[in-house]
This record gives C-alpha cells, sequence and structure tokens, in this order.
C-alpha cells in the first residue's frame, strides 16, 4: 500500500514538472479540456485561481493520473492547429465575429462563457467547440465567416450610397471638386476638399441630408465599425458587462484623442486672439497606441477634425475587407480609411519618418554616452538633455491612458 502511494506522487511530481514546462496557453488549454470532461467552465470553481497544475488535486489514483497523461499527449499532438486556429481569430477576425463565436458556441454546448475582452472567453469557446464529435468547429468557422462576410458587404454598400449622396448635395452647394468615380473617393479627400467651405454646421447638414434609410446601419454593422481597430491593451470586461464602448474600440480612442486635442485646440485659439504672433499647431499626428497600426492625424487649424488611418492585416483577414467611412461621434467629425502601408498617405508618411528619425538619433546619443566617461561634463550634460528632449517627442507620438 505504501508502495503504491509512493508512486502515486512520484507520478503526480513529474507530471506537474511536465506541465509547468508548458507555455501559458498550453497549459490553459489542458485546464479547459480537463473542466470541459466535467461539463464545467473555469469561472464555475469556486477554487480560483485554478490552472493546469490544479487538475491534479483531482487525480486520486494511477488509473486518473493515466488520463491525465492521455489528455496531456492529445494536446501535444494537435497544439500546433489549435494555437494557429486560435490566432487566425484573435487576429484575422472581427471583434463582434469573435463575441458571436463565444454565443454560438455557448449555445451549442449548453453552457455560459462569459464574454470578456480577454482572451481567456475565447481560448474557453474554443477548446468546447474543439472537444465536440464532428466536425462542429470547422462548421462554425465556415458559419461565423458567411455571417459576416455578408454583413461587411453590405457595410460597403452602405458607405458608397452614403458618399454618393453626400457628394451631389456638395456639387449643388458648392460646386465639383473631386473628379473620380465614387468608388476611388476617399471620404478624407471629400472632408479635406469641402469641410472649410461648408464650414463645420455646414458639413453636418450635408450628412444629415445625405443619411437616408438605404444608409441606415444595422447594429451589427455598428458593431463592427466600433471595433474596426481593437487595441488588446485595455481589457475592459466591466464596460462590455454594462454595455457601455470598451475602451480598447476604435471609436473610444479615437474620442480620447480628439477629446485631449480638442482641449489644446481650443486653449490656442484662445491665445491666437491675444497674441498676433503665436504659432498654434495646425496639425497633430499620433499613434492610437504602441502596436503602431492606427495613426490618428488631427486638424486643428479653422475647423478642428481627424482622419485616422488603419494598417491592414498582413494575412488574408475578413478585417481587409472593411470599406473607408465617416464618423461623426459625440461632437467629433472624423474619417477612418484602411491602408495596406502608412506610407500611402504622405501626412502619414512623414510622421512615420520623423518617429523613425527620432528612434534613429535616440540610439546615436545612447551609443555615444555609453562611450563616454560616467563624470559629469559640459559635453555628457548636453546629450543627456538631448535625450530627454527625443524622449518627450517619442513619448508625445503615443497615445498613452494613464
Amino acid at each position: 500500500m505504501f508502495h503504491y502511494l509512493y508512486l502515486i506522487i512520484m507520478n503526480k511530481g513529474k507530471f506537474k514538472q511536465y506541465l509547468l514546462k508548458k507555455g501559458e496557453l498550453w497549459q490553459s488549454v489542458f485546464m479547459i479540456m480537463y473542466l470541459r470532461r466535467f461539463g464545467l467552465l473555469p469561472t464555475d470553481l469556486k477554487d480560483r485561481p485554478f490552472d493546469a497544475v490544479s487538475c491534479l488535486k483531482y487525480c486520486r489514483n494511477v488509473d486518473d493520473l493515466d488520463e491525465l497523461w492521455d489528455l496531456a499527449e492529445e494536446i501535444d499532438e494537435n497544439y500546433q492547429a489549435i494555437e494557429s486556429g486560435l490566432d487566425t481569430i484573435r487576429y484575422g477576425r472581427p471583434i463582434p465575429w469573435q463575441y458571436d463565436f463565444i454565443d454560438v458556441i455557448s449555445e451549442f454546448c449548453n453552457v455560459k462563457i462569459v464574454q470578456t475582452l480577454g482572451f481567456g472567453a475565447l481560448v474557453t469557446a474554443y477548446c468546447w467547440a474543439y472537444s465536440e464529435p464532428g466536425d462542429v468547429l470547422n462548421a462554425m468557422f465556415n458559419l461565423m465567416d458567411e455571417r459576416y462576410e455578408k454583413i461587411i458587404k453590405g457595410l460597403t454598400e452602405k458607405q458608397i450610397k452614403l458618399k454618393r449622396n453626400m457628394l451631389l448635395t456638395l456639387e449643388c452647394l458648392y460646386g465639383q471638386k473631386v473628379h473620380a468615380p465614387i468608388q476611388e473617393i476617399p471620404f478624407r479627400q471629400i472632408l479635406d476638399d469641402y469641410l472649410s467651405v461648408a464650414g463645420h454646421r455646414g458639413f453636418l447638414k450635408v450628412l444629415k441630408a445625405g443619411s437616408t434609410p438605404d444608409t441606415e446601419l444595422t447594429e451589427k454593422e455598428k458593431k463592427c465599425l466600433m471595433f474596426a481597430y481593437y487595441s488588446p491593451y485595455w481589457d475592459d470586461s466591466v464596460n462590455l458587462v454594462r454595455g457601455v464602448l470598451p475602451q480598447s474600440s476604435l471609436f473610444s480612442q479615437v474620442h480620447e484623442i480628439m477629446h485631449e486635442m480638442y482641449g489644446l485646440w481650443v486653449s490656442e485659439q484662445e491665445q491666437s486672439l491675444k497674441d498676433t504672433e503665436f504659432d498654434a499647431l495646425k496639425r497633430v499626428a499620433i499613434y492610437a497606441d504602441t502596436l503602431e497600426g492606427c495613426i490618428v492625424d488631427v486638424h486643428m487649424d479653422k475647423i478642428f477634425y481627424a482622419n485616422v488611418y488603419i494598417k491592414r492585416l498582413p494575412v488574408d483577414s475578413i478585417c481587409n475587407g472593411y470599406p473607408d467611412f465617416l464618423v461623426y461621434f459625440r461632437k467629433f467629425l472624423y474619417t477612418v480609411e484602411f491602408v495596406d502601408d502608412f506610407s500611402e498617405c504622405p501626412a502619414t508618411r512623414k510622421f512615420e519618418k520623423e518617429v523613425d528619425s527620432c528612434r534613429q538619433s535616440l540610439q546615436d546619443i545612447n551609443e555615444k554616452l555609453d562611450r563616454m566617461s560616467p563624470e559629469p561634463s559640459a559635453e555628457r550634460t548636453k546629450y543627456l538633455k538631448h535625450r530627454q528632449e527625443l524622449l518627450r517627442f517619442l513619448d508625445s507620438c503615443y497615445h498613452i491612458v494613464m
């Protein structure tokens, strides 16, 4: 009997070390699939935190331990496919697609997977679908892809109609300023060409007149636009549960940036009235976050608005099919446009060059400082001061939420 218990303890120790050598995602998959066998979700457990190693608590004999080894071997054999499938969803599917996927899996498997903006809910749903018999997972993928391809196609058609309606009205009121097929004219160009002559109020009247029942968006289409860019840096599951637009969504991020820039614009406008020689900022570009996948180019001259540029994914993805669109959200007006590379637009190309130049200068200064004596000197003080200036500039190029 003693030998039997000793054997179990030794094997448990060996298995624990095996688990701990695995990556975080592998351990999450193992834990979820283990609980799946009992019809449980991680959120069902009072024993928290519950992780891969916690599964050993419920290993009572050699047979239980053998089952854990079998599960581990099964995951090892299929891990590459699981990881690839999760990456496809996480990086290649719209955020509303991901939410719907979790809901569909919850309903199909008769469980309630809690919606969050974190990766955990997606891993849980994927593992449950993966463990279903037959080809359920691929069927779910095809169903969701077909659904969202139709949503984005309808969204594109409505944006083209809105663009056509607005151009017809603007040309009647202010003359023809753009000469190209409607599909080739971005909202950015319409805004840049007509906003100054129509004025903010006049342009909004044209937007309102051009918004007909044919251009009205469904809730699904609105969510696709709201999450056309998504930052994983802000896991705001509280707002998600409350139905409040999460901070990680495009609309929230751009609104925060524009709100901050608007305060600066108002302040500088007032300063310009007091001091005719005051040189106010006319344009400011900023990355939405440190992923550098989204640039907000804020115009701060006589009329306040912005052009937002989102870099398309470097892989074949439904997300790359989004049209450019126009947004008027909480008093701020801006366009959103998708590009393969930021060098396509002069404003973003200039901004990227400034950031790259700053980084290179910072690297050069750091190398010089490394070669210099650590003793205080006028030259060292000069380089340290310049380094601080470069760091401040780099910080100002990113929207950092405190």
